[in-house]
């Protein structure tokens, strides 16, 4: 930690811009010559390295003590800054996300849109942290439009190996949500996440967990296309033991 007091004689503004980048981005062109000198010193300290144009924290503790010690302002400043200059799409939609000071529709859309080029090409990780963003940004009188959001979420979260985790997001999102079409794809959600996961097929049973009976009774109120193939998984986890 000792490394930290040469970090605190850099301009935060530019330690903020700096930990911005932190995802790839080429920090270097993206600050002045007197940042620079700046820079250098505490890549001297041994805080950061710079490396073919890329700035990087030596340890990820230091990139987090210094990024939490950064008012939110100068990081939503950087971020902003980054967002008009980073050529790869879903660094600027998460950069767009970041520097946000409220919901914003407009930006979830970006957020959702990119999340999903991100599963396409294989990214599940990516897509569940721009997804998770694009969930934190809906405007809260859009209550469905945030549970669909949030639905997806998980679902990308599973597929990124987080069963556990996307399940107990669902699980706890059920809880919340009134009987209807989006309760019951929740529902329809964390069912596929069981059927599909050998391990907690075998150790737990969809028909005690979700109840296919009450499952169906509520697919009542979902549209026609969704409540034929819900209903059908509902049969089929009936068989799980």
């Amino acid at each position: 930690m000792s490394r930290l007091a040469t970090t605190t004689g850099i301009n935060r503004r530019e330690v903020a811009r700096l930990l911005a980048v932190l995802r790839g981005a080429q920090a270097t062109q993206e600050l002045p010559s007197r940042s620079l000198a700046s820079l250098r010193v505490a890549e001297e300290a041994g805080t950061i390295e710079i490396d073919s144009g890329l700035v990087r924290f030596t340890h990820p503790l230091l990139a987090s003590t210094v990024y939490g010690d950064t008012p939110a302002q100068e990081r939503r400043s950087a971020h902003r800054r980054l967002a008009k200059v980073v050529a790869d799409d879903e660094e600027r939609v998460r950069h767009m996300a970041l520097a946000s000071q409220g919901p914003s529709e407009g930006v979830a859309i970006a957020l959702e849109e990119a999340a999903q080029r991100a599963a396409a090409r294989g990214a599940p990780d990516s897509a569940a942290e721009l997804q998770a963003l694009a969930v934190e940004l809906t405007p809260p009188l859009a209550q469905t439009t945030h549970d669909e959001r949030s639905i997806r979420a998980a679902e990308y979260r599973f597929s990124a190996g987080d069963a556990r985790v996307a399940r107990g997001r669902l699980e706890a999102l059920i809880r919340s949500m009134p009987q209807g079409p989006s309760r019951a794809l929740a529902r329809q959600a964390l069912c596929e996440m069981l059927w599909n996961d050998a391990y907690l097929s075998r150790k737990a049973s969809c028909t005690v967990s979700i109840g296919p009976l009450r499952f169906l009774r509520t697919m009542s109120s979902a549209t026609p296309s969704s409540f034929a193939r819900s209903s059908g998984m509902a049969r089929a986890t009936m068989s799980i033991r």
